[in-house]
């Protein structure tokens, strides 16, 4: 186990598009992730995306690959890895990075992994992630633009509204609490 970070720094080059070696490195990769615990190979990968630029892509392309679209982040938690605040400084050291290429990875991870409307951050966490992908605006660059608005505004890839069951009453309870929580008698609804 102590040895998969590295292994992944190796392998990871391999996954390069267009490689004659992707499909191969793919299948290797998804081998190691079977044969070790899915939590601690994803935090392996997110250590690898935060120690070095030159597999940022790669990581990050793999990640979207096999992320489940279909399903919340909540029925896939084994991508946040062991440890959030890792996975964290990797997603905002990505936003950040100077390849547009990863840049838009890292957006499109953010926006199918972590809408705006759910909570799976904290707050705290939530900001680092913000105050790093606002920065892209700078790059003026319209796919960066258009990902980072669909992710602030709950739109999915297509620019369509995510559709969210219950959204409504799930704020109107969230405001409840929060006015539960300010005043000494709950409000009437």
């Amino acid at each position: 186990k102590p040895a998969l970070t590295g292994l992944l720094l190796g392998l990871l080059p391999g996954l390069e598009e267009g490689s004659e070696y992707f499909d191969r490195t793919s299948q290797l990769l998804e081998d190691f992730c079977e044969a070790s615990d899915h939590t601690f190979f994803y935090t392996c990968m997110w250590e690898c995306v935060l120690s070095s630029t030159g597999v940022r892509l790669a990581a990050i392309n793999f990640i979207l690959a096999h992320f489940n679209r279909k399903q919340s982040m909540e029925d896939q938690l084994y991508f946040i890895g062991t440890n959030i605040d890792l996975m964290v400084e990797s997603l905002c050291a990505s936003v950040q990075d100077t390849s547009v290429l990863v840049q838009r990875s890292a957006l499109e991870f953010l926006l199918i992994g972590f809408p705006l409307h759910q909570s799976q951050l904290t707050r705290a966490d939530m900001v680092k992630v913000m105050t790093a992908a606002v920065k892209v605006v700078l790059r003026r660059d319209m796919s960066l633009n258009r990902r980072l608005y669909a992710w602030l505004l709950g739109l999915d890839s297509t620019g369509q509204p995510l559709q969210v069951p219950n959204l409504e009453s799930s704020r109107v309870n969230r405001d409840r609490l929060d006015s539960m929580s300010t005043t000494s008698e709950p409000e009437m609804g």
